[in-house]
């Protein structure tokens, strides 16, 4: 089993789900930052926020996250599954 960060939340993969009245569902929209992990760290973690959010501005979604708070639960999701190297993608 693996621990997911959704909606600002740590959970087990198994209880997240999607509303079919998603607009990700329905019409395929999404945005995708990928960030490496080196031995529990997160190289360039600013940089990937910044492409995340202006992805985000030009294809108009919301911005609901505050940055040292994503990357604190990150930390926490690489701590409860066991990952000290590993790619981490936001969508």
């Amino acid at each position: 089993m693996f621990w997911v960060y959704h909606n600002g939340k740590i959970l087990p993969e198994n209880e997240v789900s999607i509303p079919i009245t998603d607009r990700s569902y329905l019409y395929g929209e999404g945005l995708f930052e990928t960030m490496r992990v080196f031995d529990g760290s997160l190289p360039f973690f600013a940089e990937h926020i910044e492409r995340l959010k202006s992805g985000m501005k030009a294809l108009q979604f919301t911005y609901e996250f505050s940055e040292s708070n994503l990357k604190s639960s990150l930390e926490q999701l690489l701590h409860k599954n066991n990952l000290q190297n590993a790619s981490l993608r936001h969508p």
